[in-house]
C-alpha cells in the first residue's frame, strides 16, 4: 500500500511538473506555420495555408524557413515566416479572418525576430499586429547589428464590440529600401485565444510528462 501511494504521488509531480498550462483554443489557423507550403497567387502574393501573405514592392521578398525564434528560450528551431521589406513605403503582410465573440477577453502573442547577416543596420523593422485594421501591439527593433540577432514578442488582451469574423494581419516595414543586405524579420507562435497564453515547447513537455508517467506505472507492474 505504501509502495502504491508514493508511485501515485510520483505520478501526480510529474503532471505538475510537465503539463502545459491549460490554455484558450488558438482561434489563428497555421499560427505556427507547421505543416504548410508558400503557394503562390500571383508576382506579390502567396497562399500559406490560412494565411495570405503580400509584398508592394517586388524588391521584397518572404517565405518559410526553419528558425529557432527565442534563441535561448523554450521554443527551439521550428518552422517560420521570414521576410525582407523595404522600398520606403513598402510592407509584407500576413492577414487572415478570424471569428471572435463579444464579451470574451483575448490574449494575443507573437514571437518575432530581426537578424543581420553582417554589418550594422539603422533599421530592423517594425512589426505591427492589427486587427480590423486597428495596431493591438507593435515593436520597432531599431538599429541591430551581426553580433546577434534580436528578439521580442507582441502579447496583450483585447475584447470585441461584437461577435462576428474580423480581418487579423501582421505588418512588417522598414523605412529603407530593401537589398540582399538588409535584415531578415522573422514571425512565429502566432496565438489569440481566451485562456493563458501558452509558451511554446510545453505541449513536447507535456508529453515527456506523461512519458515519465508510463514509465512509473510499468516500474511498479514489474
Amino acid at each position: 500500500m505504501r509502495c502504491r501511494a508514493k508511485t501515485t504521488i510520483l505520478i501526480l509531480y510529474a503532471i505538475f511538473v510537465f503539463a502545459s498550462p491549460v490554455s484558450g483554443a488558438n482561434v489563428v489557423t497555421n499560427g505556427d506555420f507547421e505543416g504548410v507550403t508558400p503557394v503562390m497567387i500571383d508576382l506579390f502574393s502567396s497562399q500559406i495555408g490560412a494565411w495570405t501573405a503580400t509584398r508592394d514592392s517586388l524588391f521584397e521578398s518572404f517565405g518559410l524557413t526553419i528558425y529557432d525564434i527565442d534563441g535561448a528560450g523554450p521554443s527551439g528551431p521550428s518552422q517560420a515566416f521570414w521576410a525582407k521589406a523595404g522600398d520606403v513605403v513598402g510592407t509584407v503582410a500576413l492577414t487572415q479572418d478570424v471569428e471572435l465573440f463579444t464579451g470574451t477577453i483575448y490574449s494575443f502573442r507573437v514571437d518575432i525576430a530581426s537578424s543581420v547577416a553582417s554589418g550594422v543596420n539603422s533599421d530592423g523593422g517594425l512589426i505591427n499586429l492589427l486587427l480590423d485594421s486597428s495596431s493591438l501591439a507593435a515593436y520597432d527593433f531599431g538599429e541591430i547589428s551581426s553580433v546577434a540577432p534580436e528578439y521580442a514578442m507582441l502579447t496583450g488582451t483585447f475584447s470585441v464590440p461584437a461577435s462576428g469574423t474580423y480581418p487579423l494581419s501582421i505588418e512588417i516595414s522598414r523605412q529603407f529600401q530593401v537589398s540582399t543586405l538588409s535584415p531578415t524579420n522573422y514571425v512565429d507562435n502566432v496565438y489569440i485565444g481566451d485562456g493563458v497564453i501558452p509558451v511554446p515547447g510545453a505541449v513536447s513537455l507535456g508529453f515527456v510528462g506523461l512519458g515519465i508517467v508510463s514509465w512509473l506505472r510499468k516500474r511498479r507492474v514489474v
